[in-house]
């Protein structure tokens, strides 16, 4: 089982509050550049001694380019809490692999639909032909992207090295089918999120993502509490959908952008005025929890 590592005693930081935040939606403008009221915050926290980082759906080399932006430091938590590497040496701290008997179940019911496959395996997006018209929709996930004849043939299977999540698009019959299969034969094993696109031209399609269970944003906050020594009551958490659920769950102050749907929400303890067009979340949460 994966399992986050314990973190000796003499290793902890001690810092009186922390805040994680979430990229896409809440950091990041729709076109995926910071926004400069948020970017400000973030210098101005760190001047103040408040350690910032991130915990996101994307891969590290997709993320990379913001912590270089941001001149962050310490662990950040990519692929939803599966990878936390280390900024200044880009080490891996924990990497979340689907393995075994669960990685063979996952292709067996992989076979029997019609979906397009994306591997978050050792920092590259894998695809076939069969991913190449939906390669906009991942653009974002990684810089890194990788095309091989066939994801699910038994040579290309057995060659994805760290497959730490696998995302599928395709009909919702397709979608679902596989979500049942894997429930029904596979239990426990997964972490499953299934849902409809929204994003212009692709309202037909339905998206699967599918993880290691047991780790997620919420797992991946403990962490990064633990490591700089923050009690999870000071932890500042920001973030806008459905993946950031188990983050709201664990951190003391979590905050939710405006545009988020209602059941997310619902999981934070306070909403925001600001609004991922507009900006200026962090800040907002940032005052609001009394960091600035």
């Amino acid at each position: 089982m994966n399992q986050l590592p314990q973190l000796p005693p003499n290793s902890r930081l001690k810092q009186s509050a922390l805040l994680i935040t979430d990229l896409d939606g809440t950091l990041l403008d729709p076109n995926g550049r910071i926004h400069r009221a948020d970017g400000e915050a973030i210098e101005l926290l760190k001047k103040r001694g408040v350690p910032v980082t991130i915990c996101t759906g994307r891969m590290y080399s997709g993320t990379r380019m913001v912590v270089e932006q941001l001149g962050l430091d310490g662990p950040v938590a990519c692929i939803d809490g599966c990878h936390i590497v280390q900024v200044e040496t880009r080490q891996d701290l924990f990497v979340a692999e689907l393995l075994g008997a669960p990685k063979a179940r996952l292709r067996d019911a992989l076979l029997k639909v019609e979906l397009a496959c994306f591997a978050f395996a050792s920092d590259v997006i894998v695809y076939d032909h069969f991913g190449k018209r939906h390669l906009s929709y991942l653009r974002t996930w990684s810089e890194r992207m990788l095309e091989i004849e066939s994801i699910t043939s038994p040579t290309g299977w057995a060659n994805l090295s760290q497959l730490s999540a696998l995302v599928a698009l395709g009909s919702q019959a397709d979608a679902e089918a596989v979500t049942a299969e894997l429930r029904n034969n596979a239990t426990g094993a997964f972490e499953i999120v299934n849902f409809p696109l929204r994003s212009s031209g692709r309202s037909h399609l339905h998206a699967l993502i599918v993880r290691c269970a047991g780790i997620d944003k919420g797992t991946a906050t403990k962490y990064l509490a633990e490591y700089y020594g923050v009690p999870l009551h000071n932890v500042v958490a920001v973030g806008d959908w459905i993946n950031d659920v188990p983050m709201f769950k664990v951190a003391g102050h979590s905050f939710v952008m405006a545009q988020a749907p209602d059941d997310v929400k619902g999981s934070a303890k306070n909403v925001l005025a600001a609004h991922t067009h507009v900006g200026g979340g962090i800040r907002e949460a940032a005052e609001r929890a009394g960091l600035l």
